[in-house]
């Protein structure tokens, strides 16, 4: 009710719609009543609020103004793109944790691994399974909602974790919980998922679970990728850069990549033995020989790891795959893809780190104060929009003025 009181105070002409003098002026009135509310209201220099201004009017392009309906819509928007923002954070959150969930699961025997792995592509591979686990699932989280909110905060939320590692432990025979502090760390990543609550829905360990396994494909990948790039370490300096060549193939020298797609292609066709458009654990290590094989031509060195090497490249592919009977095409594609983007941030990083280490170790002979601004500078984007602000500004006419042609 205060919010539509003040968007009819400002409306001085009393056509319902706010002009930019209007808006400016309820801007300021909403920030004062935010201010009383909450105690501090995030204030917005001139030029921003008439950016939001030039947003809400965008709505609308039948009329020049404002309107309550415009608000809701962009409130609307608003709350879409701070959900985004709040799952990109969560993601950092999620990190570390399932870092330490990956770390346990190592320690499993065979069985239980495989079980684990089973469980957690049921949704995929086997519906009956994934049924009788959901509905174990929304069973222990009623009973652990102790408010009958639909939401579990904190405690509510670690007893959830306890009731549900002990569901899991009757099923795969292992234990998959960290300790309590383990379980505040992942209340919080899932607290973060949906910024207009407090606690965790149903639907936020759906949005939790993409994250997870998203987070574990990538790590697979990662080892692998630091292995094959430790092997690379050891090879001649023509091979490494035939290799580099092949890697800059999509981009620098499509008819290359053409001519090795081909070959891939064929090579994959024929070791598909039964012609399903999948290669199985089987006739996925025929490919990875026979590929081996074609780039050993090409390059004058085997690039292969061992067998074992090879099992862990299919599992890893085979996350990625929506059928239980192997991977296709599409999923190696996708695979090579997450591949070559690690390869390419390990490569940056590689190029950067000496770099940025000389400008670490030149700044720490500079006194306090002079650290202190290159710190408050360096973290100004969170801290401090305005700072970073006049620092892109300054770095943009920079960049201009030395762009001589």
């Amino acid at each position: 009710m205060e919010f539509h009181g003040t968007f009819a105070d400002c409306d001085k002409n009393q056509n319902g719609v706010l002009e930019l003098p209007e808006f400016k002026e309820f801007w300021a009135k909403n920030s004062t009543n935010a201010k009383r509310r909450f105690g501090e209201s995030i204030k917005h220099a001139d030029a921003e609020v008439e950016a939001w201004f030039a947003a809400y009017n965008m709505i609308n392009k039948n009329k020049e103004g404002v309107s309550l309906a415009d608000f809701k819509v962009g409130e609307y928007v608003i709350g879409i793109i701070g959900k985004m923002m709040s799952i990109d954070y969560a993601k950092e959150k999620f990190d570390p944790l399932v870092d330490s969930m990956m770390n346990r699961f190592k320690r499993f025997k065979p069985e239980t691994k495989y079980k684990m792995k089973d469980i957690m592509q049921a949704d995929k591979f086997n519906q009956d399974l994934f049924m009788e686990i959901m509905m174990e699932f929304m069973t222990t989280f009623k009973e652990c909602d102790a408010n009958k909110d639909g939401k579990l905060v904190r405690s509510e939320f670690k007893n959830f974790m306890n009731r549900n590692n002990d569901n899991m432990k009757k099923r795969i025979g292992s234990d998959t919980k960290g300790d309590s502090t383990e379980h505040d760390k992942w209340y919080d990543a899932y607290n973060m998922l949906n910024p207009n609550y407090e606690g965790v829905k149903m639907e936020d360990f759906k949005t939790a679970q993409d994250i997870i396994m998203d987070l574990m494909v990538k790590k697979f990948f990662t080892v692998l990728a630091m292995k094959a790039m430790m092997r690379m370490t050891r090879y001649k300096p023509e091979t490494k850069a035939k290799i580099a060549e092949y890697m800059r193939a999509e981009e620098e020298n499509p008819a290359l990549f053409a001519e090795m797609m081909t070959e891939f292609k064929n090579t994959w066709t024929a070791c598909d033995k039964n012609k399903d458009g999948l290669l199985n654990l089987d006739e996925f290590k025929d490919f990875a020989n026979k590929h081996n094989e074609n780039m050993k031509k090409r390059w004058g060195e085997s690039t292969k790891g061992d067998a074992e090497e090879d099992m862990h490249w299919y599992n890893a592919y085979f996350w990625l795959s929506n059928s239980p009977n192997g991977i296709s095409l599409a999923d190696f594609k996708k695979g090579r893809k997450m591949l070559m983007e690690i390869i390419k941030n390990f490569t940056l990083m590689k190029t950067f780190t000496p770099l940025v280490t000389l400008t670490m170790m030149q700044m720490r002979t500079f006194s306090p104060a002079v650290q202190m601004k290159y710190r408050d500078f360096i973290r100004a984007e969170e801290n401090d929009m305005k700072l970073f602000a006049e620092g892109m500004k300054e770095m943009v006419e920079t960049f201009m003025s030395c762009d001589v042609n």
